[in-house]
């Protein structure tokens, strides 16, 4: 109660209110004078006892001296900012701010500090630097470089029992090496659940590097783990940073403070430096969401996996009937790419996600979780940064599976499917397999069965029998290997949609079988990855097919059958499925070849990725990329870059016209993104006067999106003269019964 009535009193005067009452009762209490690393010192700066110059109380009680801040103690600066640097960064997002020091943001609130109340001289220390070195009470004093250099640590530090376990990080300014930084700070063991943390990443603006938009936010992973937080930072570009973290111990506090600063002075970036995959709200590795899910990493407990070869298994356990989804990401694969190299399935109340990665480098892997058969979205509960260290890896993906989940689907219920076999993953005998299903009278069975093996999909074979409600699928694997079986259900025989209600993944032992010597070209399967912040698509349906049916699902998520989603239009000559995207999110959209015998072949996959505008602009690691060679480039003025060089060698074009290509590119992508018809119909001209060759990639592909926005804008004008037609019709109705009374 003592120090909240202190407000009343000015800064000058604190030291005399503890002085007086102290010395009344006979206790040793003298007054300090020195320096405090106070709201006025910069981080990083020089020691000024001008500016810093500060007073306190040292008391003599129970045989040492202990010392009393009583305006620490008992008010804390807020507000105070410097106009000199940018946030950039805050717990991996994306953050837009400036600071400024207006002079009247910062003001003084009353709050009680009961750390600055009789503190131990060895944590005083650091932040208060008295003029005469005895009333340091150390046995060995700090001399004032010493304090200048030291890290700059708060009392949440000592609070939070935090200790720092590299030598480097005692020091104020750190230097990089190679453009990268890792700290490491520990904490108890058993105190790990209790405490939580968060980081700020600040850019000096007076670099001459500096550019108002550069967003750092993919370049730092926190992990959070027993006893350690790990910071790992990877530096794009040369410059001066800020560092700040916070933490909390949810018993003891109730809001986040300031644990440490440091100034990181990055002379030499991070060569070919690229973001992470995916930057998680909820952060790296096992976090609060994972323990409330009921879901527990049984395998893996850290936030990075480190593979080899690619192959990974990951097991996890819960406490409940639970489902599990998964997204696999990359800087430079599309998503639905991705898609093909990993599989989730249940067995025995435990979960396993499998992967073989593609090639070398980072991954984002996030899983999801909701309660088995639960509608609506499954949350993210867990996240692993995976580095595959040998760049020559190059697995084979899985055998194709619609959403990447064995076993029996949500949807299987809402339509009415049951099968005979539940488990995901089995062999079979002498390469022959039998599936039993019961379904609705209405509901229509088919199977996609997929290897990776091209010769094994020439020799495999399935026959359909139904009866009534019952269906059977007798499959002949006769090559040896492994296959994925899909079975897909159709309400209605007149619509185009099917429903993914069972996938299984078969090892088959096969049997003896002969060659047919017939030549067998496996179907080439279109994969794209859609990015769009409108509520439909348009997907082209490939030529020269007679029936063609379409799986659209939202990944990580149960929804309910509804055929009327999917809807076939006319533009050409072609045909295009518009696809409605009811929710922001992530949808799989498989194109399938169906014969008469129910037999479905795979002939493109789209993963179709609906999400907000700033998501788009911010989520993209493609533009990440290009504002910092944007920066690189400018910081070295109009020289020719090496990578204009090799443009140049490689297209023959000028370097003006390189340039040139370069932006409309940028822009062009986020007009396809965006969906903008105008926009990419402008730059498409703009494109085609720089001259590209006439199978350029980028050309193609831009002409293909005018196309299919020009039918869809075809479609909503049709769709507005019936609906002008139709009220029109309704209008003479009514007038005409008007008339007749």
């Amino acid at each position: 109660m003592y120090f909240c009535h202190l407000k009343q009193y000015s800064y000058s005067v604190f030291k005399s209110l503890f002085h007086l009452p102290f010395s009344m009762l006979g206790v040793p209490c003298v007054i300090i004078n020195g320096m405090t690393k106070s709201a006025a010192y910069e981080v990083g700066g020089k020691v000024n006892r001008e500016n810093m110059g500060a007073q306190w109380n040292a008391v003599f009680l129970k045989g040492e001296w202990r010392f009393i801040d009583a305006f620490w103690a008992s008010a804390c600066v807020v507000g105070k900012k410097s106009k000199d640097w940018k946030l950039v960064d805050a717990d991996g997002n994306y953050v837009d701010e400036d600071e400024e020091d207006d002079g009247a943001y910062q003001h003084v609130e009353n709050e009680v500090n009961e750390f600055y109340f009789l503190t131990d001289p060895q944590k005083f220390i650091w932040t208060h630097f008295p003029d005469e070195t005895e009333w340091q009470c150390l046995e060995s004093t700090v001399s004032e470089s010493e304090f200048e250099e030291h890290v700059y640590l708060r009392e949440r530090f000592y609070s939070m029992n935090i200790t720092l376990l590299d030598d480097f990080q005692w020091k104020e300014i750190i230097l990089p090496e190679h453009g990268e930084l890792g700290l490491r700070f520990g904490f108890p063991d058993e105190k790990t659940e209790d405490l939580q943390f968060r980081y700020a990443m600040y850019r000096n603006k007076s670099d001459e590097e500096f550019r108002h938009h550069l967003r750092l936010d993919r370049f730092v992973l926190l992990e959070h783990t027993k006893g350690l937080l790990r910071l790992s930072m990877r530096f794009p570009l040369s410059g001066k940073f800020k560092l700040d973290v916070y933490g909390m111990n949810e018993k003891e506090h109730e809001s986040f403070d300031l644990i440490c600063s440091h100034m990181i002075h990055c002379t030499v970036p991070k060569a070919n430096c690229l973001p992470l995959p995916d930057q998680p709200a909820i952060g790296w590795g096992p976090v609060q969401e994972t323990k409330d899910s009921g879901v527990v990493p049984l395998s893996h407990t850290g936030a990075v996996i480190v593979s080899e070869d690619g192959k990974i298994d990951i097991k996890l356990g819960t406490n409940k009937k639970m489902e599990i989804h998964q997204l696999l990401k990359n800087v430079t694969l599309d998503e639905a790419t991705l898609s093909k190299y990993i599989l989730v399935r249940e067995e025995n109340g435990e979960h396993y996600i499998h992967l073989r990665l593609p090639q070398g480098g980072e991954y984002a892997l996030k899983v999801y979780a909701n309660e088995e058969g639960m509608p609506g979205n499954a949350e993210n509960i867990l996240n692993y940064l995976i580095s595959c260290t040998n760049e020559d890896v190059q697995n084979k993906p899985f055998p194709n599976v619609p959403d990447g989940i064995l076993g029996k689907k949500a949807i299987a219920e809402n339509i009415g499917v049951n099968a005979r076999i539940q488990k995901g993953r089995f062999k079979t005998k002498d390469g022959r397999i039998r599936l039993e299903f019961a379904a609705m009278s209405y509901v229509e069975l088919m199977i996609e069965i997929h290897t990776t093996d091209s010769v094994a999909l020439k020799y495999l074979k399935s026959y359909r029998q139904t009866i009534e409600d019952r269906w059977a699928f007798d499959i002949d694997l006769p090559v040896k290997g492994e296959y994925s079986i899909n079975v897909f259900a159709r309400e209605n025989p007149k619509r185009s949609r099917v429903y993914n209600v069972h996938s299984y993944l078969v090892f088959s032992d096969g049997h003896a079988y002969k060659d047919t010597k017939e030549e067998y070209k496996p179907t080439k399967v279109l994969t794209e990855t859609i990015q769009t912040a409108d509520n439909e698509a348009l997907v082209p349906i490939p030529r020269g097919y007679l029936d063609v049916v379409c799986c659209l699902q939202r990944l990580h998520a149960n929804d309910p059958p509804d055929s009327s989603q999917i809807e076939i239009i006319d533009h050409d000559n072609d045909k295009l499925f518009l696809a409605e995207l009811n929710d922001y999110g992530e949808y799989m959209m498989n194109l399938y070849d169906k014969d008469e015998f129910g037999l479905l072949n795979c002939i493109a996959r789209y993963q179709l990725n609906r999400k907000t505008t700033t998501e788009l602009m911010q989520d993209d690691p493609m533009v990440i990329m290009d504002r910092i060679k944007e920066e690189v480039e400018e910081d070295e003025g109009k020289e020719e870059t090496r990578s204009e060089a090799r443009e140049k060698q490689r297209t023959g074009a000028t370097l003006d016209m390189v340039r040139k290509r370069r932006h409309i590119l940028m822009l062009k992508r986020r007009a396809m993104e965006l969906g903008d018809r105008d926009a990419l119909e402008q730059l498409i001209i703009a494109y085609e006067e720089t001259k590209p060759a006439d199978n350029d990639p980028t050309l193609t592909s831009a002409r293909k999106l005018l196309q299919l926005l020009n039918a869809k804008d075809r479609k909503k004008k049709t769709q507005r003269f019936v609906s002008v037609l139709y009220a029109n019709y309704l209008i003479c109705i009514a007038i005409h019964t008007l008339q007749e009374l």
